[in-house]
């Protein structure tokens, strides 16, 4: 005699069993074609849950990885207003030394201006005491 949950559910009815307690073939057959079924079901169902998983797994990585990232990120955002800090104290270093370089082109050009008067100048008295040197040889 078979006995499986299968004999007991509404799906099986009266009309399949024999005055015995036996089943009929067609009954047989039936109950297997429906526990086939429920056991291409189930291994369905396993295959389905072994990609959940592995999707899981996946998704379990990468938030490990964004979680670790982030924690990166927001260190370094700690640090954000300190750099700013120290990028506008060189902005300002930068400005004053353009001010001092400005300052000092000028004093260079100013000196430079005063060399090519100085040098004129000496060679106008180098020229002057030319002409009276030849003045005074030629007399």
């Amino acid at each position: 005699m078979l006995s499986s949950p299968l004999l007991t559910s509404p799906l099986f009815s009266q009309s399949y069993s024999l005055s015995d307690g036996e089943i009929s073939f067609a009954a047989r057959q039936k109950i297997e074609q429906q526990l086939r079924r429920k056991e291409d079901d189930a291994r369905a169902l396993a295959g389905h849950l072994a990609t959940l998983q592995t999707a899981r797994d996946a998704l379990l990585k990468e938030v490990t990885f964004l979680s670790s990232r982030n924690a990166q990120l927001e260190e370094e955002a700690a640090s954000l207003p300190a750099l700013r800090e120290e990028a506008l104290s060189y902005r300002k270093r930068n400005e004053l030394l353009l001010v001092l370089l400005g300052e000092k082109e000028e004093e260079l050009e100013a000196l430079e201006g005063d060399i090519k008067e100085v040098k004129d100048l000496y060679r106008s008295q180098i020229e002057d005491l030319l002409d009276r040197v030849a003045g005074v040889m030629t007399k």
